[in-house]
């Protein structure tokens, strides 16, 4: 039974290894999966880990915040995993490798510079919520977000212009893709816009923004967007149904 169960995951993922002693994975769609389950997983991970560990079920002000809980460990540790994945993608041409590696050294910074300390309440509360602490530093601030501004709309370029690319005659699967691409880039650029007026108490007012802890709903919807745009390039679903006749056709 649990080896069926595996060969069945195995063959939705369309996962293909090499028999030999690296088992290597020939398919290199599995690891724009692997990033896209981990976008789409990472608010998930973050609230529940602070949930059980603390029985706190409310969300932080911002997804940056979780770096001074329990849950700094997933927070940084998947934000490495997309750092080191998107400097070593290559795409299929030099304006791929250039963004994707800028938006893979601005993952590295967000998670190594933190923004300031949560609420004073989250050090007070019992156990407490967040078990860290740094001294204020508006330039590591601006870093920090600077960087997270850069590596969302290097994605949501990528998404809108790259993926979209082929060097194929598109199919009905490839025009449904690069319409989930175009949706997912507009996304994440509208959310990361949303956050740079709310915090300015434009558009929003600024009681309403901080009371409903937007920063951390709109970086989520970026965040879930940009996880869904890499499952798609990935063929997790909408795989061609045609088959390709030169390995010189690609999905770009």
């Amino acid at each position: 039974m649990l080896a069926s169960t595996k060969k069945s995951i195995s063959n939705y993922l369309n996962t293909k290894y090499q028999s030999d002693s690296n088992y290597i994975i020939k398919n290199s769609y599995q690891l724009q999966r692997v990033v896209g389950i981990l976008g789409m997983l990472l608010p998930l991970l973050l609230l529940l880990t602070v949930y059980i560990v603390n029985s706190y079920g409310e969300p932080l002000d911002s997804i940056s915040h979780y770096y001074y809980t329990s849950a700094s460990p997933i927070f940084a540790g998947i934000l490495c995993v997309f750092a080191v994945f998107l400097i070593v993608y290559r795409g299929y041409i030099r304006l791929d490798y250039i963004l994707s590696t800028v938006a893979g050294v601005a993952a590295l910074v967000v998670a190594v510079l933190p923004t300031n300390n949560p609420p004073d309440i989250f050090y007070h509360s019992n156990p407490p919520i967040a078990i860290a602490q740094l001294g204020a530093s508006a330039f590591r601030v601006t870093l920090h977000y600077g960087a997270a501004g850069v590596f969302l709309g290097c994605l949501a370029f990528m998404s809108m212009c790259l993926f979209t690319k082929s060097s194929c005659n598109k199919t009905k699967e490839k025009y449904t893709r690069n319409y989930i691409y175009w949706t997912c880039g507009i996304i994440m650029i509208v959310a990361i816009m949303l956050i740079i007026l709310g915090k300015q108490g434009i558009l929003i007012p600024q009681d309403f923004y901080i009371k409903h802890k937007l920063t951390f709903v709109f970086e989520m919807i970026a965040i879930e967007s940009f996880g869904f745009s890499w499952l798609i390039k990935g063929e997790t679903f909408f795989r061609d149904k045609e088959v390709k006749t030169s390995q010189d056709c690609v999905d770009k």
